[in-house]
């Protein structure tokens, strides 16, 4: 016997059916979890199961229309068609399908797409659809998507030519030992990651994304409250490195669609651009999580607290209305910052409506439920606090649901 649970990705349970189901199950967009609960009394036979695959039937979002020929060459030139008649009993007619022009965005490379395909036509006068009712099967498996031809490097190709062997030797190794450095995070590690990062940028002082991958370890979600004033540090050091100027002038003016150099010029400085809102947004979120320590601290009260307290809330507006030139906070990257801001502010309820929007999209997110419990709390809303406290039993269960 065969029975299936279906699971999200916070352990809820969803649907659930046995090997005789022929039923569907409708879901929202997201990860999800199958198990299989399998019995047979030969331990070998089940064994044999442990590798294998899952086949889904997935329905499209938008059905795909086919083209239909007479001529096999007008499958691939696209001309001509098919013309409807009428067929004697034993009577043949040959058909050709042509590959659709355009696929599915969900359909990948190897998926098979299935359908069904019908040759009679209705006819009113007699009994019956005068047609097989779901059609015959068709399939068709989606292909590779085609090599992206490299476009010619216009600008900067000649900049690139000077260079000799021996520098692109020189910075595909520096490029390699950066790329190492994102797997050496991990506070076992530190050493080595210290030592790696101090190799490189003894070679390449103040190298941007040494800088980055340095900010981003201070920065990790296991440790960032442990040594906030250093992701300040790191982030003011990151800001440092980057000619905001240059950024301005540049965004300042169209992009002109034809022109290739300032197209590689724009994807250049959207790098730019995307490192520094991050590491604004990094900065931001470790002046607030200091002043919530400071604030909960035994020293609350103490006049030198006050006064820190009063140079983190200018620094914190000043890096918030620095990320605002930059990006729109209020988008999805960005919102956590700009809700605390809501709320430092004194804008309470609409922090939580701006939160309330954030869950709708990342529902499985638990700091995120507990943040709306806290805002809950501090608008005195103790019924409602009270009832998002007891859910949270059911929207985040500690273990899957047995069989």
């Amino acid at each position: 016997s065969l029975i299936w649970m279906l699971y999200d990705k916070s352990k809820r349970f969803v649907a659930s059916g046995s090997s005789g189901d022929r039923g569907t199950t409708k879901l929202a967009k997201g990860d999800y979890t199958l198990k299989f609960h399998i019995r047979n009394h030969v331990l070998k036979d089940l064994k044999k199961l442990k590798e294998m695959p899952v086949n889904l039937d997935l329905k499209l979002s938008k059905p795909v229309s086919l083209k239909f020929h007479t001529d096999p060459d007008n499958v691939l030139t696209g001309g001509g068609g098919f013309r409807s008649g009428t067929l004697a009993k034993g009577g043949q007619r040959r058909i050709y399908i042509e590959r659709p022009s355009s696929l599915p965005s969900e359909a990948a490379a190897g998926d098979l797409l299935i359908g069904s395909i019908t040759y009679g036509q209705g006819n009113s006068n007699l009994l019956g659809p005068g047609k097989t009712p779901d059609g015959f099967p068709l399939s068709m498996r989606v292909p590779p998507a085609k090599a992206a031809k490299a476009k010619p490097n216009v600008g900067g190709s000649k900049k690139k030519e000077e260079k000799s062997e021996a520098e692109k030797l020189a910075e595909a190794i520096r490029d390699l030992k950066i790329a190492h450095l994102a797997k050496l995070h991990d506070d076992k590690k530190a050493e080595d990651f210290d030592r790696l990062a101090k190799e490189i940028l003894d070679a390449n002082p103040n190298h941007l994304p040494v800088l980055v991958q340095q900010l981003k370890r201070l920065d990790g979600e296991a440790n960032r409250k442990k040594h906030l004033d250093k992701v300040i540090a790191g982030a003011d050091t990151v800001i440092a490195q980057i000619d905001t100027e240059t950024l301005a002038k540049h965004y300042g003016v169209k992009l002109k669609p034809d022109d290739e150099e300032a197209k590689a010029e724009r994807a250049k400085l959207d790098k730019k651009l995307n490192t520094l809102t991050d590491a604004l947004y990094r900065k931001g979120r470790a002046l607030g999580y200091l002043d919530t320590q400071l604030r909960e601290g035994e020293n609350a009260d103490s006049d030198e607290t006050k006064k820190r307290l009063e140079e983190i809330e200018k620094q914190f507006e000043d890096n918030f209305a620095e990320l605002q030139k930059w990006a729109a906070t209020a988008e999805d990257k960005f919102v956590l910052l700009h809700i605390r801001r809501e709320n430092r502010q004194g804008r309470t309820a609409t922090a939580l409506k701006l939160l309330n929007e954030k869950i709708g999209r990342s529902q499985h997110d638990r700091k995120l439920q507990k943040k709306r419990i806290r805002l809950l709390g501090e608008l005195n809303w103790d019924e409602w606090k009270a009832h998002e406290e007891t859910w949270q039993i059911r929207r985040f269960p500690a273990k899957y649901q047995p069989f």
